[in-house]
C-alpha cells in the first residue's frame, strides 16, 4: 500500500511541477523569444536599424520605412513577424489579466 501511495504522490508532484513550469505565460514568453530569434536568421536587424535612422522625416518617415520594409520582405519574415506580434499581444493580455487578479486580492490564479 505504501508503494502505491508513493507512486501516486510522485505522479501528482510531477504533474504539479510541470504545470508550474509550463504555464500559459511561460510558454508564450518562450514562443516570443523563439520567433524573434528566428527572425534574426532571416533579417539583418542591425542593417534595418541603420537604414531606419537614415529617414529624416520624423514619425511619418519612420512609419513609411517600416511599412515598405515589411511589405517587401519574404513571406516567411512576414509570417514570423505576424506570429510574434500575435503571441506578444496574447502575452500582454495575460499579463494584464493577471495584474487585475492580483489587485483584487486573488493572487493565486491560473490564467
Amino acid at each position: 500500500m505504501a508503494d502505491l501511495t508513493k507512486k501516486i504522490m510522485r505522479r501528482i508532484y510531477f504533474i504539479w511541477f510541470v504545470r508550474q513550469i509550463f504555464n500559459a505565460v511561460t510558454v508564450k514568453v518562450a514562443l516570443v523569444f523563439l520567433l524573434a530569434w528566428q527572425i534574426t536568421s532571416y533579417v539583418s536587424v542591425k542593417n534595418v536599424i541603420a537604414n531606419w535612422y537614415l529617414t529624416e522625416w520624423g514619425f511619418s518617415g519612420s512609419y513609411a520605412f517600416l511599412q515598405s520594409a515589411l511589405i517587401e520582405t519574404d513571406v516567411m519574415v512576414q509570417v514570423l513577424m505576424l506570429g510574434t506580434v500575435l503571441v506578444a499581444s496574447l502575452l500582454f493580455r495575460d499579463v494584464l489579466a493577471r495584474k487585475q487578479f492580483i489587485e483584487r486580492g486573488r493572487l493565486f490564479i491560473r490564467v
